[in-house]
């Protein structure tokens, strides 16, 4: 699923996993069992996450949210990686090239007069506060589990 199709399917994103971002992994579970959570998939929920901020700051979205969004996410899903083995070194490059697609998915949906900015906008105030054991809960959700703890 491509990130515009993230945006137009999803409104607000929270339906997918209680706010976190993570709707291109939505065709993962319907999966019979739980799909193997791997440092790819840790990637693209960074990859999303800073896909949603951009697309909230092209929404019009308050500076202030904005950054709370990306410093909640980021101490989030780095305490994630740590728990569970996963490399968050390229986090900046990977929540930056997020915030690029995000933005191009939104302007390109207001050329074709598509409005998705409620649903970013309500996702970006879920994630700005979300605590760490909600998105746990929203990406085991969505997984179907969550990957083994780091030893």
């Amino acid at each position: 699923m491509t990130i515009r199709t993230l945006l137009v399917r999803t409104s607000p994103l929270w339906r997918v996993a209680r706010a976190l971002p993570i709707a291109l992994l939505a065709g993962a579970a319907h999966a019979a069992e739980p799909i193997a959570f791997d440092q790819t998939m840790y990637e693209q929920l960074i990859n999303t996450s800073g896909a949603s901020n951009g697309a909230a700051e092209v929404c019009g979205a308050a500076a202030p949210d904005v950054a709370a969004q990306h410093d909640n996410m980021r101490t989030n899903l780095l305490r994630f990686g740590r728990e569970y083995g996963f490399s968050g070194e390229r986090f900046d490059a990977l929540y930056e090239a997020g915030r690029v697609h995000g933005r191009e998915a939104l302007e390109d949906m207001r050329r074709r007069n598509v409005n998705g900015c409620m649903g970013v906008l309500q996702s970006l105030q879920i994630d700005r506060t979300m605590q760490y054991d909600d998105m746990k809960r929203g990406i085991a959700e969505v997984t179907g589990a969550l990957p083994d703890p780091a030893k």
